[in-house]
């Protein structure tokens, strides 16, 4: 049996179920889903052979998504919270007292592993431009993996500006989010490759940012505009 029909701006399902059975049933649809992505691309893609895939009937996918950008919405949700439990272990407390180059290094290898590994992360990582809706969240998921970024910022580099904190953290997020996607797109050992080549660009953006200035060097900045009027 079902429950909860949808409502905009809610879940991207017509219903939730509430038995057992109809959620494994949803689970698989959504895991023959990321395979008919990754494999075919969103445009190549049919809810048809999701059905197949997933060894059930066409209506029963229909019974769950009233198309396929429903079921690609489903699978972009189920990514965010994917994203969320990596941020957790990377990003946390004990994160707080590693060095920072050891947190960057562990946030890429996390993104990457989520690459070689997970094909609904790859298929949603290509098409996050597909619609406005999966636009829009993205967007929005890209903001508050920033606003976790800034609260470690704060310990990693208390020395920074609230406003220079808030733009390092897009920017580590948005640097990271783009050469994950040409990974995605090129994947085996380039795409690997890019995915190390990404340490050393991020260790080299931060290290200015990472050290707090010398004593005086402030001071000798303004004397040295200063004279040179």
């Amino acid at each position: 049996m079902f429950v909860k029909k949808e409502k905009k701006g809610g879940t991207p399902s017509r219903r939730v179920p509430a038995q057992e059975r109809s959620r494994k049933r949803l689970e698989r649809i959504l895991e023959a889903a990321a395979e008919e992505f990754d494999e075919q691309g969103y445009e190549s893609a049919t809810m048809e052979r999701i059905a197949e895939r997933a060894e059930t009937s066409i209506g029963s996918v229909y019974q769950f998504f009233r198309n396929k950008e429903a079921v690609f919405l489903a699978l972009a949700r189920k990514i965010g919270g994917t994203l969320r439990a990596v941020f957790d272990v990377v990003v946390n407390e004990e994160a707080l007292k590693a060095p920072w180059e050891a947190v960057i290094d562990a946030g890429i290898d996390a993104f990457a592993a989520l690459n070689e590994s997970d094909a609904a992360f790859r298929a949603v990582w290509r098409g996050a431009f597909l619609t406005r809706q999966v636009l829009e969240e993205s967007d929005a998921l890209g903001r508050e993996l920033a606003g976790r970024v800034e609260v470690w910022l704060r310990t990693a580099a208390p020395h920074l500006a609230k406003d220079k904190r808030a733009l390092v953290s897009t920017m580590i997020i948005e640097g990271v989010s783009g050469i994950l996607l040409a990974a995605t797109w090129r994947g085996g050992d380039e795409g690997r490759a890019l995915m190390q080549e990404a340490k050393v660009m991020m260790r080299r953006y931060l290290a200015p940012y990472m050290s707090p200035p010398a004593p005086g060097a402030g001071t000798r900045a303004k004397r040295g505009a200063i004279l040179k009027k």
